[in-house]
């Protein structure tokens, strides 16, 4: 059965024109709608995929009941297809609030945790492990290092999305 709260996507990128009408399928089985007052968003071809992403320039969807608040069989389409997303959950019960990224080349999604508002958190863990980490090498390459681990951690190693197009 499962738990339902709020999730949003944002869809980027180059989408492959042979992929259109199974992306726009996907989109409609996922319940999901481009306001969180709306019906189902059922697009049909290019054209209104574009038009949803003319305001952001990102194809940005929103379930207000969406399973665990995410777009499971959507987000496994856009993996399998190397196409880019961001993706939000909301905090509900024992579940936290979560950010999930993906773009091309990756092989899965980044899954970080967040707050309500999409603000990325670092684990304190996470953080000290660096922090050890640079007292045990001061050197130039020691804080390189520490660094590109703390991008890392905050998802700065990721590029931002980009606005949706047909290619």
């Amino acid at each position: 059965m499962g738990d339902y709260f709020p999730g949003h996507i944002s869809i980027g990128g180059a989408v492959p024109r042979k992929l259109v009408g199974k992306l726009c399928k996907e989109i409609a089985e996922s319940g999901a709608s481009l306001d969180y007052s709306d019906g189902g968003f059922e697009p049909e071809n290019a054209d209104e995929l574009l038009e949803a992403a003319k305001t952001s320039g990102t194809l940005d969807l929103m379930n207000d009941q969406a399973r665990y608040g995410q777009f499971e069989e959507l987000e496994a389409f856009l993996v399998k297809h190397q196409i880019a997303f961001d993706r939000h959950s909301d905090a509900k019960y024992e579940f936290d609030a979560e950010r999930v990224v993906f773009r091309p080349g990756m092989k899965e999604p980044k899954i970080q945790p967040a707050t309500n508002d999409d603000e990325v958190l670092v684990r304190a863990d996470d953080v000290m492990e660096v922090v050890k980490g640079m007292e045990s090498d001061f050197s130039v390459r020691g804080l390189g290092a520490a660094v590109s681990k703390l991008k890392e951690l905050c998802g700065d190693d990721i590029p931002a999305l980009e606005p949706l197009s047909i290619a």
